[in-house]
């Protein structure tokens, strides 16, 4: 491509261009950061990025940038927010942005915050519509997704809708919500039976229960209603990453868990730590659960590599 054109009228949300010069601008701003983190002798990666040479994370237009929590490398960064505004006329909003900062001495982090103008966020905080947290995970993180799900369904009136029609609205909307958040976290049992009430209410109605919930949740060929049992649910999800660490799948954050975590163990030897990640140790006690399940250590891997074969095979994981 060579040349410009002038337009005659900006792009607007909605407009069919607009995802795609929006990939070519962030791409421009990827290879941007690359670039000066690269040449930058002086900038400091992430302690925990520095292996994979991670400097951001960004997805549509939510950017996450990562340094080390000193005032010259945070710099860098703003540095390529600052050319990449003035060449595309994209700036950051610095309302909606905040830093957040860990083991950072006072002096440097007034230093950073006088510098970059921004506010000092606290964990927990949302990317990508779930909560980010270096703590352990509790039910209260799940307050938004309990409050978007109550918020569908108040939306319909259940008196109005078949009993098909409300199994519809269930299975499409609802437990749509949760498959999100289930295939990232391992729900606590107050907030499963939380989710669980709501449904069953909604289903119901004000009436008792016609059946047993555990009769619901059973699949249609086994005389239930088709639901999903929440806990299966959840563990298969969760298997499901815990396959993608066994098949050692080209990713951004398989890679990141082998060189941090693993670092050549395989996940069948790993001790799991104080200090892993809440995450890391709810797959742990998947993986425990299929070892306890086939019987052993290998037959649980076997397990998983039959999955992997089958998933070549048809293109699909069942």
């Amino acid at each position: 491509l060579k040349g410009h054109f002038k337009g005659g009228r900006s792009l607007r949300q909605g407009d069919p261009l607009s995802p795609f010069l929006f990939m070519i601008c962030m791409e421009y701003l990827s290879r941007l950061i690359k670039r000066k983190t690269t040449l930058d002798t002086n900038f400091k990666y992430h302690p925990m990025c520095e292996k994979l040479k991670i400097s951001y994370l960004a997805f549509a237009d939510d950017l996450m940038l990562l340094s080390r929590g000193d005032p010259h490398s945070i710099q860098v960064l703003m540095d390529c927010l600052k050319d990449f505004g003035a060449k595309s006329g994209l700036e950051m909003n610095v309302v909606k942005s905040n830093i957040y900062l860990a083991g950072v001495k006072d002096d440097s982090q007034a230093t950073i915050l006088d510098n970059t103008n921004l506010r000092c966020g606290s964990m927990p905080f949302r990317y990508l519509g779930v909560p980010l947290t270096a703590d352990r995970i509790t039910a209260r993180l799940f307050d938004d997704m309990i409050k978007q799900i109550e918020g569908q369904l108040s939306r319909w009136n259940g008196h109005t809708l078949s009993y098909a029609g409300r199994l519809k609205l269930l299975r499409s909307v609802v437990q749509g919500i949760v498959c999100f958040w289930m295939g990232i976290f391992h729900l606590p049992d107050i907030v499963r039976t939380k989710i669980t009430q709501l449904c069953r209410r909604f289903l119901w109605g004000s009436k008792s229960a016609h059946v047993a919930w555990d009769s619901v949740c059973l699949p249609r060929l086994e005389g239930g209603l088709g639901l999903r049992d929440l806990i299966a649910w959840n563990q298969a999800l969760l298997t499901r990453m815990l396959w993608n660490m066994q098949a050692k799948k080209d990713t951004l954050w398989q890679k990141w868990i082998h060189n941090i975590y693993l670092k050549g163990n395989s996940i069948w030897e790993w001790e799991v730590r104080p200090n892993d990640s809440p995450l890391f140790k709810s797959l742990i006690d998947i993986r425990q659960t299929l070892v306890e399940r086939a019987g052993s250590e290998r037959g649980a891997e076997a397990l998983l590599r039959g999955w992997n074969s089958h998933d070549r095979q048809d293109g699909s994981s069942k």
